[in-house]
Formats: C-alpha cells, sequence, structure tokens
C-alpha cells in the first residue's frame, strides 16, 4: 500500500511539474528514497536530482471543536441560589481565540494550533491523534465576563485535554471554567 501511495505522489508531482516533461513510465532505477522519508527523482534527461517541492504530511482528523465556559461567584455575601445555578450554566465561548496543544510537549509551532471561534463558540481544524490540552489567548471577546485577558496566569492556565482518535468521530465540547480572577489579590471566592 505504501508502494502505491508514493508512486501516486510521484506521479502528480511529475505531472504538475512545468520545468519537465515526463512521457511513459519512471524507470525503478529513477526513484531513491532518504532517511527523512523524503522520495528523491532523478531526472534522467539532465542527469540531475531534483527534489519534490513538498511533502504530503499528516494532516490528522478533522476535528469540530464548541467552546463553552462557565463562572464562580466572586462576591461578598453569600449568594442565591439561582445566582449559582446561572453561573453554573454554559455559555458559548465566542469570538475568541484558543491554544490547543499536544499534552506533555513544548508549545511550538508542531505541537501547538491556534484556532478562532465563531460567534457559536464552534471552530474546526485538523488534529494528530493523541491526547490534547487546551487553553486561551489574550484575543477574548471583551463582551464575556469572569476573564480577565491581561492575567497571564489566567491564559497559561490548562483548562482541561481531550484526546484525538484516528478515524473517530471527533466533536468535542470543551469547558472553560473561569474561576476568580487570580490576578486580582483583593478577590476571594465565596461559596
Amino acid at each position: 500500500m505504501k508502494q502505491v501511495f508514493v508512486f501516486i505522489f510521484l506521479w502528480v508531482c511529475v505531472s504538475c511539474s512545468e520545468k519537465n516533461e515526463v512521457t511513459g513510465s519512471i524507470p525503478a532505477d529513477s526513484l531513491a528514497n532518504k532517511a527523512d522519508g523524503v522520495v528523491v527523482l532523478k531526472d534522467t534527461v539532465h542527469e540531475t536530482v531534483t527534489q519534490a517541492d513538498s511533502v504530503v504530511k499528516d494532516q490528522g482528523e478533522l476535528c469540530t471543536i464548541t467552546a463553552v465556559y462557565n463562572t464562580s461567584y466572586c462576591g461578598g455575601a453569600v449568594p442565591p441560589k439561582e445566582l449559582l445555578d446561572e453561573l453554573a450554566k454554559h455559555h458559548a465561548l465566542k469570538n475568541t481565540s484558543i491554544t490547543l496543544h499536544v499534552k506533555g510537549t513544548i508549545r511550538n509551532a508542531d505541537t501547538r494550533k491556534v484556532i478562532k471561534l465563531d460567534k457559536q463558540g464552534k471552530s474546526s481544524v485538523n488534529l494528530k491523534e493523541g491526547l490534547w490540552e487546551f487553553g486561551l489567548t489574550t484575543d477574548i471577546d471583551k463582551r464575556i465576563a469572569g476573564i480577565n485577558p491581561a492575567c497571564e496566569i489566567a491564559i497559561q492556565k490548562k483548562y482541561g485535554t481531550f484526546s484525538v482518535k484516528k478515524e473517530g468521530k471527533n466533536n468535542f465540547y470543551l469547558l472553560y471554567h473561569f474561576d476568580c480572577d487570580p490576578c486580582d489579590p483583593d478577590m476571594k471566592k465565596r461559596p
């Protein structure tokens, strides 16, 4: 199966190339595999070696993300039950950018994705199989109560994890719980 994929990839690369016109089949001695998985095509007409412009990378699994949030009570007096019930409700984390990164890795471009959520708190993204963590960026909708985008502690926090499965239904409901502002020394969490 792998050989068929390599052949199809090479055929597409060669047929899309504007520099060289290839007719007939590709002889087996014109292919060379390198250790890093890059296939090199020998140009038999010009006796040079040319590398494919791009290598098809694993794009991962298509994941649908729905992000919601709820908040804690951070006032003074003991609140009524109705207020606590309202704060516990899930609200769309709309018009906000969030981070997704592979659990246990340094957050760099290879292991981290930043996605922008729409007005319903939804987005789609391709992610590699494995365990992912989710967090925030400073790009937070200003109308969302309970989060201070200037508070680095809240932005760097890991809010939870989810697992991307190969060829599975990767629909995720991410819950962000915004506690009392950790950057405000006067704020105390109440019951």
